[in-house]
């Protein structure tokens, strides 16, 4: 199974556990549920978002509007606008953080 995960959704989900949870976590690009017996892949996380909306204009492909009411306004988009703030500061902070991620979470060392 691929899923979309693209590299913010990866920072996010970093912060939302370290901020909220007290680890440092976040989900592998390639899972193995051997419940289900089946792998999951995430062939985009290192794709900025901009660019996966770039190419989906480019090539008119549909948008589907996230029907979830808290789309938005949730702890995620605190995230977003973390990142956002701290890219301003620093050009290379995403950049910083995903190179912290791929060395320092053990399940990144695939």
């Amino acid at each position: 199974v691929a899923l979309g995960h693209h590299n913010e959704d990866v920072l996010e989900t970093f912060f939302l556990s370290l901020f909220y949870e007290g680890r440092l976590n976040c989900f592998s690009p390639l899972t193995y549920l051997s419940r289900r017996d089946i792998h999951v892949i995430r062939p985009l996380i290192y794709v900025p978002e901009g660019e996966i909306k770039r190419i989906a204009s480019h090539l008119e492909l549909p948008i589907v509007k996230n029907p979830c009411p808290m789309d938005g306004v949730s702890k995620r988009q605190d995230m977003k606008e973390f990142i956002d703030q701290k890219k301003k500061e620093d050009k290379f902070f995403k950049t910083k953080i995903m190179h912290a991620i791929q060395t320092g979470l053990p399940q990144w060392k695939t």
